[in-house]
């Protein structure tokens, strides 16, 4: 039995003898023979991998909705926890003032967010707390809960509502700064909590404005520090 090596069979030409491994060194003979040596794929394996393709494609996309579905729900379902939990919080803050005072309370609406007491002893120093209280006490909470945030976990609805249930007693700060900039204007609203306490209290608004400037940046920046704003980002656009 007589076997040829292709690749240094010669080719005999008018004019010389070359082997064929120097003709595949030129780029026109190299895909040539690409081309032509190649292996043809059967008919019934191509639709088979074509088929399979579609279908890990399809998986893909499936796997990607399913996740950002998830994400939707889990922001839905910190949401419908955080704000009346938010509301109780801030009515309980006042309440708890109004007890520790005396007062007994006649109303307390998670609905209408809203309080009533009757009674009670206030003095400026317990009314300027019980004004002050609707929005200290969520704020106090939350960084506690802050300390005891674990950074390490990778649970997406525990990153998200996280994040959720801390926006809405840090943001509440944010009307500490502006409402005492409009009382400066008399543009303020005379039954907002702010308002009552600048009055109450016989505090300086711009120092109102400071000290919930101080409280507001101190409180990001213990999120911050906590990693829990890079983990709600993380948990929301990438998969953890």
């Amino acid at each position: 039995m007589i076997s040829v090596d292709f690749q240094s069979a010669p080719i005999i030409t008018g004019e010389a003898t070359l082997p064929l491994r120097w003709l595949r060194q030129l780029p026109l003979c190299r895909l040539a023979a690409r081309k032509t040596f190649r292996k043809p794929i059967p008919f019934s394996k191509l639709k088979l991998y074509n088929s399979a393709s579609d279908k890990s494609g399809f998986v893909g996309v499936v796997k990607f909705m399913n996740q950002k579905v998830k994400k939707i729900i889990f922001l839905f379902i910190s949401l419908i926890f955080s704000v009346p939990a938010y509301i109780i919080l801030h009515e309980a803050g006042h309440s708890l003032v109004a007890i520790l005072c005396g007062a007994k309370i006649t109303k307390f609406s998670i609905f209408e967010a809203y309080m009533n007491y009757d009674g009670g002893v206030f003095t400026e120093t317990s009314l300027s707390l019980f004004n002050i209280a609707g929005m200290l006490l969520p704020v106090l909470l939350s960084i506690a809960y802050m300390m005891f945030y674990r950074s390490t976990s990778v649970n997406q609805f525990y990153r998200i509502f996280s994040f959720i249930a801390l926006v809405m007693p840090i943001g509440a700060i944010g009307s500490w700064i502006f409402v005492p900039i409009l009382y400066l204007f008399d543009m303020a609203p005379a039954e907002d909590d702010v308002s009552k306490f600048i009055v109450s209290s016989g505090i300086a608004p711009w120092i109102v404005v400071l000290g919930a400037i101080t409280l507001l940046v101190s409180c990001v920046f213990f999120a911050w520090k906590k990693k829990i704003v890079q983990n709600y980002w993380s948990a929301v656009t990438f998969e953890v």
